[in-house]
């Protein structure tokens, strides 16, 4: 795919992710991955795992959100961390969704989220 193509594709999954924001809680892994999705104008319910993952998909339960979108690291952790949040998600009758990570990480190749500015501006740039 054109580098070009991958651009477009990937500002279009941005657009995806900040109109679903709006509705839908985004579960990241820190205060950098959460200022990395503000800078892309994403300005939803971003919940960051700064609390043991238990508490974390109690607290998004009790908002009454029916799915939650995933976006942890692709590292060893944060797919370890996605794994764990999407049994947890789902026994408390959330949706978890993966959708937006796979797409990026197809279209942009991050492996944490706090490089997804930089990489869409070097995409910018090539």
């Amino acid at each position: 795919m054109k580098r070009s193509e991958r651009l477009e594709k990937a500002l279009k999954v941005i657009e995806e992710l900040k109109e679903l924001s709006s509705e839908v809680p985004i579960i990241v892994e820190g205060k950098r991955d959460r200022d990395a999705l503000r800078k892309l104008g994403i300005d939803g319910k971003i919940y960051t795992i700064s609390m043991p993952i238990e508490e974390l998909s109690e607290r998004v339960a009790v908002t009454g959100a029916r799915e939650a979108i995933i976006l942890t690291d692709y590292d060893r952790t944060g797919r370890t961390l996605a794994g764990k949040l999407k049994r947890l998600l789902m026994n408390e009758g959330i949706r978890p969704n993966f959708t937006i990570r796979r797409k990026l990480k197809h279209l942009v190749g991050f492996e944490f989220v706090e490089e997804l500015p930089s990489l869409l501006l070097e995409l910018v740039n090539e």
